[in-house]
């Protein structure tokens, strides 16, 4: 049997149980307005946490906003992203490798060109494996954007809501990880475009390689245009046109030797018919020489009849005669055979001045005439058919060397035309690979531009509602205590009081906005004189930017100047750079605010050695050496003693770089 309770505990139970009843039914209009919508907002700030449960941040700043329970990535979680984001603060590992993979190939390119008009390989054949890295990147990029977005989109509308005078925007906590998120958002904006600009790298390193080949093509069509005997071809060839001349000298030179030959053997054929009758006639008078030689004889062995008064004087004119004709023949013989002077005779009578003396016309009336004999025509004959002859050889060496140099010109017309194909066929793929880069460098510079308007807006703004909700719940915990008894404040409010932990993020997040529009102009600039670069040798290909080379559906007049213009890409470096300094100095100015209320969090440490590291690399001279001294040696405070955290590799990689 159980026992009875005793009436007076039976009414106090009684009591208990309709209090409880009571209190179900009248706490939510007791409840504070504010600290009920406070309590919706939590599980909104909550369920964002949430959300970014497979978000990994790009440092350790968002997880000093959030705490670590709200954004351990799960079990198994995919490292990709955490490889991307190893590269600390200045730019992405796949930015950097590519980069630095298409600086040595730029120089294997540069010391292998082929100098006969031949490419090597494309650059993005070379880079091939790096486009599934791209869409790797890409893809976790966008997942991560996602991410932050949806997470985004609750935490607003948390903000947006209130409760009668009680406004969302004055949750320390919603407002605080809106701005970190903005923040986050804003940078992976930058991120991405980086991704777009390495990208872009790769078809401009394929542009300049194809300007440089086709530049060097030019400068030979132009040296063989131009005709140069020592202008042509690598191996000293002559080139197209001195060919042609070289062959119409040759030919000059056949025409005259044809014209020798001609007269050679016209020559020839001449002495050759007179020869014959100059022979018989040199045997004429040689028979005639005898035949008198002959007379002369009998007339000596007959003797002088003496006993006939009138014979001497028919023997001396008969031996005379006879003598006579001997002289006459044998000098008309000897002239044929040797040759003489015709009508020649020495104008003296002493023997002794026959050498010297002149020699004058026998006839006066009768020009002194020179005949060559027998001897010298044969003579002559032999030497006109040798020169003849050697003509002929030296005609067909000459037809030999037109030949040869015909067929040499015929292939050098084909070597021209080759390299203008190949000219025209390198100017295609550069147009090609501009294409592709302005493609990138478009959508990068878009992807720039939300950055800096989100950093520089919306960024800005939640950065501001931050901190006015945590000086708003500081200044409301202020008020409230000083309410209460002073020797028994509420150890509550007197903790969020002295919070000042609470302004200091807000003034951080501020400084973060500031140093993800400094790096994103700063990015900005270094690309943009890369992209000078490929505009410049795009000039020298007198190649422009039109429509032809523009993304389908982008008009000339959208896009930015600096990606279309050589000048106007310097002056935007120059735009860049000074906004670069500027908000890295802004970034640095607000850092510095926070580091008191933040009591020198190494997180923000570091965060102020990145800025100065930003600023070493937009600065020159002792103003960078100064920057990097002081990069370094926050670096070094933030991170003594912290040597087993995860991050401590990266940031060791960073002094290296600064201490080299």
């Amino acid at each position: 049997m159980k026992p009875n309770l005793p009436l007076p505990a039976m009414i106090a139970a009684a009591l208990v149980l309709v209090g409880l009843v009571l209190a179900v039914f009248t706490a939510g209009p007791l409840e504070n307005p504010q600290d009920r919508l406070f309590r919706q907002i939590d599980e909104k700030v909550a369920l964002a946490q949430r959300m970014l449960a497979g978000y990994n941040p790009a440092n350790s700043r968002l997880t000093a906003v959030l705490g670590s329970e709200g954004l351990e990535p799960p079990e198994g979680a995919d490292g990709n992203w955490q490889t991307y984001v190893s590269s600390g603060e200045q730019e992405g590992v796949m930015s950097d490798a590519l980069r630095r993979q298409a600086g040595q190939m730029r120089t294997l390119a540069d010391r292998f060109g082929a100098l006969d008009g031949q490419t090597p390989a494309a650059a993005g054949a070379w880079l091939a494996s790096s486009g599934q890295a791209y869409q790797q990147l890409q893809a976790e990029l966008k997942r991560n954007m996602s991410l932050l977005s949806d997470a985004l989109r609750v935490l607003q509308e948390a903000i947006a809501m209130s409760d009668g005078e009680v406004s969302g925007s004055d949750h320390p906590a919603a407002t605080r990880l809106e701005a970190a998120l903005c923040y986050h958002q804003a940078d992976l904006l930058r991120r991405e475009a980086a991704l777009q600009r390495a990208m872009a790298d790769e078809a401009r390193f394929q542009v300049i390689t194809d300007a440089r080949q086709w530049q060097e093509l030019g400068n030979r069509i132009q040296s063989a245009s131009r005709g140069l005997a020592e202008a042509g071809s690598a191996d000293g060839e002559p080139s197209a046109p001195a060919f042609a001349e070289r062959i119409a000298s040759l030919r000059t030179r056949r025409e005259a030797v044809a014209a020798a030959i001609e007269e050679a053997r016209a020559e020839a054929q001449r002495l050759s018919a007179i020869i014959p009758d100059i022979t018989a006639r040199a045997k004429a008078a040689d028979a005639q020489t005898r035949q008198s030689q002959v007379e002369m004889l009998a007339l000596k062995e007959a003797g002088i009849d003496t006993s006939d008064p009138a014979a001497l004087d028919r023997f001396i004119q008969a031996y005379n005669a006879a003598a006579q004709a001997e002289r006459e023949a044998f000098r008309e013989a000897t002239t044929l055979e040797h040759g003489a002077l015709r009508n020649a005779r020495v104008d003296t009578n002493d023997d002794e001045q026959i050498s010297e003396a002149p020699i004058v016309a026998i006839d006066p009336a009768t020009d002194i005439k020179p005949e060559r004999g027998r001897i010298a025509l044969e003579s002559d004959l032999a030497a006109v058919e040798a020169l003849a002859e050697a003509l002929q050889v030296a005609a067909h060496e000459i037809d030999r060397q037109i030949e040869e140099l015909t067929a040499k010109q015929d292939g050098a017309r084909q070597r021209a035309a080759n390299l203008a194909s190949r000219q025209t066929a390198i100017a295609e793929d550069a147009a090609g690979a501009a294409r592709i880069a302005l493609a990138a460098a478009i959508e990068a510079h878009r992807l720039e531009d939300e950055a800096l308007a989100l950093a520089d807006g919306r960024g800005q703004q939640a950065a501001s509602r931050a901190r006015r909700a945590a000086e708003k719940r500081i200044n409301d915990a202020r008020t409230q205590n000083a309410e209460n008894n002073p020797d028994a404040p509420n150890p509550r409010l007197t903790m969020i009081t002295g919070d000042a932990n609470l302004t200091g993020s807000a003034m951080a997040l501020a400084g973060d906005m500031a140093y993800v529009i400094a790096a994103t102009q700063a990015q900005r600039g270094d690309d943009l004189a890369r992209h000078e670069a490929m505009l410049r040798e795009m000039q020298s290909m007198a190649m422009e930017v039109n429509a032809s080379l523009l993304p389908e559906g982008v008009a000339l007049d959208q896009v930015p100047a600096a990606l279309a213009q050589a000048d106007a890409a310097r002056l935007g470096i120059q735009e860049a750079h000074k906004a670069a300094v500027e908000a890295a100095k802004l970034a640095l100015e607000a850092y510095q605010q926070a580091d008191s209320p933040l009591r020198q969090l190494w997180v923000l440490h570091t965060q102020m050695a990145s800025v100065h590291y930003l600023l070493a690399n937009l600065s020159t001279g002792n103003e960078a050496a100064d920057h990097r001294d002081r990069a370094l040696q926050q670096y070094k405070r933030a991170l003594t003693g912290r040597e087993e955290r995860p991050e401590y590799p990266i940031y060791q990689n960073v002094m290296a770089d600064l201490q080299d």
